[in-house]
Protein backbone atom coordinates (compact mmCIF):
# COMPACT_ATOMS: atom_id res chain seq x y z
CA UNK A 1 0.00 0.00 0.00
CA UNK A 2 1.11 3.53 -0.73
CA UNK A 3 1.70 5.67 2.40
CA UNK A 4 -0.05 8.67 0.83
CA UNK A 5 -3.20 6.59 0.29
CA UNK A 6 -3.02 5.48 3.92
CA UNK A 7 -2.61 9.10 5.01
CA UNK A 8 -5.66 10.11 2.97
CA UNK A 9 -7.69 7.39 4.65
CA UNK A 10 -6.55 8.47 8.11
CA UNK A 11 -7.51 12.08 7.36
CA UNK A 12 -10.90 11.07 5.94
CA UNK A 13 -11.59 8.79 8.90
CA UNK A 14 -10.72 11.53 11.39
CA UNK A 15 -12.98 13.98 9.57
CA UNK A 16 -15.77 11.37 9.61
CA UNK A 17 -15.55 11.09 13.40
CA UNK A 18 -15.29 14.88 13.79
CA UNK A 19 -11.67 14.71 15.04
CA UNK A 20 -9.68 16.62 12.39
CA UNK A 21 -5.95 16.20 12.81
CA UNK A 22 -2.78 18.17 12.11
CA UNK A 23 0.19 16.95 10.10
CA UNK A 24 1.97 16.22 13.38
CA UNK A 25 -0.92 14.04 14.58
CA UNK A 26 -1.15 12.38 11.17
CA UNK A 27 2.52 11.42 11.35
CA UNK A 28 2.15 9.78 14.74
CA UNK A 29 -1.09 8.00 13.83
CA UNK A 30 0.51 6.60 10.67
CA UNK A 31 3.44 5.34 12.72
CA UNK A 32 1.21 3.69 15.30
CA UNK A 33 -1.03 2.17 12.62
CA UNK A 34 2.01 0.72 10.88
CA UNK A 35 3.42 -0.73 14.12
CA UNK A 36 0.15 -2.15 15.42
CA UNK A 37 -0.78 -3.53 12.01
CA UNK A 38 2.55 -5.36 11.82
CA UNK A 39 2.14 -6.70 15.33
CA UNK A 40 -1.35 -8.02 14.55
CA UNK A 41 -0.85 -9.24 10.98
CA UNK A 42 2.84 -10.15 10.78
CA UNK A 43 3.52 -8.02 7.74
CA UNK A 44 3.94 -4.32 6.98
CA UNK A 45 1.02 -2.31 5.70
CA UNK A 46 3.31 -0.05 3.63
CA UNK A 47 6.91 0.10 2.47
CA UNK A 48 7.21 3.57 3.98
CA UNK A 49 10.21 4.73 5.94
CA UNK A 50 9.94 6.71 9.14
CA UNK A 51 12.59 9.08 10.40
CA UNK A 52 13.32 10.24 13.96
CA UNK A 53 12.51 13.93 14.04
CA UNK A 54 12.35 16.14 17.12
CA UNK A 55 8.64 15.57 17.69
CA UNK A 56 8.65 11.86 16.88
CA UNK A 57 8.52 9.55 13.87
CA UNK A 58 7.90 11.21 10.50
CA UNK A 59 7.39 9.92 6.99
CA UNK A 60 8.99 12.54 4.74
CA UNK A 61 6.68 11.91 1.78
CA UNK A 62 3.55 12.49 3.87
CA UNK A 63 5.16 15.43 5.64
CA UNK A 64 5.89 17.10 2.30
CA UNK A 65 2.33 16.48 1.11
CA UNK A 66 0.68 18.08 4.15
CA UNK A 67 3.22 20.59 5.51
CA UNK A 68 1.27 23.39 3.83
CA UNK A 69 -1.20 23.12 6.72
CA UNK A 70 1.47 24.06 9.25
CA UNK A 71 0.20 23.26 12.74
CA UNK A 72 -3.44 23.56 11.68
CA UNK A 73 -5.90 20.78 11.07
CA UNK A 74 -6.19 19.12 7.68
CA UNK A 75 -9.71 19.42 6.27
CA UNK A 76 -8.91 18.09 2.81
CA UNK A 77 -11.23 15.16 2.11
CA UNK A 78 -10.03 12.94 -0.75
CA UNK A 79 -11.02 9.76 -2.54
CA UNK A 80 -10.43 6.74 -0.31
CA UNK A 81 -8.87 3.74 -2.04
CA UNK A 82 -8.22 1.51 0.97
CA UNK A 83 -9.57 -2.04 0.82
CA UNK A 84 -12.53 -2.68 3.14
CA UNK A 85 -10.76 -5.60 4.85
CA UNK A 86 -7.74 -3.41 5.63
CA UNK A 87 -10.07 -0.68 6.89
CA UNK A 88 -11.65 -3.15 9.30
CA UNK A 89 -8.21 -3.76 10.81
CA UNK A 90 -6.83 -0.22 10.87
CA UNK A 91 -9.92 1.88 11.66
CA UNK A 92 -10.01 0.84 15.34
CA UNK A 93 -6.31 1.74 15.60
CA UNK A 94 -6.89 5.11 13.94
CA UNK A 95 -9.87 5.74 16.22
CA UNK A 96 -7.82 5.02 19.34
CA UNK A 97 -5.07 7.47 18.42
CA UNK A 98 -7.39 10.11 16.94
CA UNK A 99 -8.75 10.59 20.47
CA UNK A 100 -5.32 11.68 21.72
CA UNK A 101 -3.94 15.21 21.67
CA UNK A 102 -0.89 16.06 19.60
CA UNK A 103 1.24 16.37 22.74
CA UNK A 104 0.05 12.97 24.01
CA UNK A 105 0.93 11.37 20.68
CA UNK A 106 4.38 12.94 20.76
CA UNK A 107 4.89 11.77 24.34
CA UNK A 108 3.82 8.23 23.41
CA UNK A 109 6.14 8.19 20.39
CA UNK A 110 9.02 9.31 22.65
CA UNK A 111 8.49 6.45 25.09
CA UNK A 112 11.71 5.35 26.75
CA UNK A 113 12.89 2.17 25.06
CA UNK A 114 10.76 2.80 21.96
CA UNK A 115 12.12 2.94 18.42
CA UNK A 116 12.29 6.75 18.24
CA UNK A 117 14.01 6.91 21.62
CA UNK A 118 16.67 4.44 20.49
CA UNK A 119 17.66 6.31 17.35
CA UNK A 120 16.91 10.02 17.80
CA UNK A 121 20.13 11.99 17.54
CA UNK A 122 18.85 15.46 16.59
CA UNK A 123 19.33 14.72 12.89
CA UNK A 124 16.09 14.51 10.88
CA UNK A 125 17.74 12.11 8.45
CA UNK A 126 18.06 9.21 10.90
CA UNK A 127 15.84 6.39 9.70
CA UNK A 128 14.01 4.32 12.29
CA UNK A 129 14.87 0.81 11.22
CA UNK A 130 11.97 -1.62 10.96
CA UNK A 131 13.49 -4.00 13.50
CA UNK A 132 13.18 -1.26 16.13
CA UNK A 133 9.55 -0.66 15.17
CA UNK A 134 8.85 -4.41 15.33
CA UNK A 135 10.35 -4.59 18.80
CA UNK A 136 8.44 -1.54 20.00
CA UNK A 137 5.11 -3.10 19.10
CA UNK A 138 5.78 -6.64 20.31
CA UNK A 139 3.12 -7.78 22.77
CA UNK A 140 4.27 -7.68 26.38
Amino acid sequence: MNIINLAKHVINYCLDIDRPISNLQLQKILYFVEGEFYQAQGYWLTEAKFYAWKFGPVNKEVYSEYCVYGGGCIYERTTDVIDEHIKSIIDPIINKYAQMTASSLVEKSHRKGGAWYKVYDGNNNTEIERIYIQNEFKPN
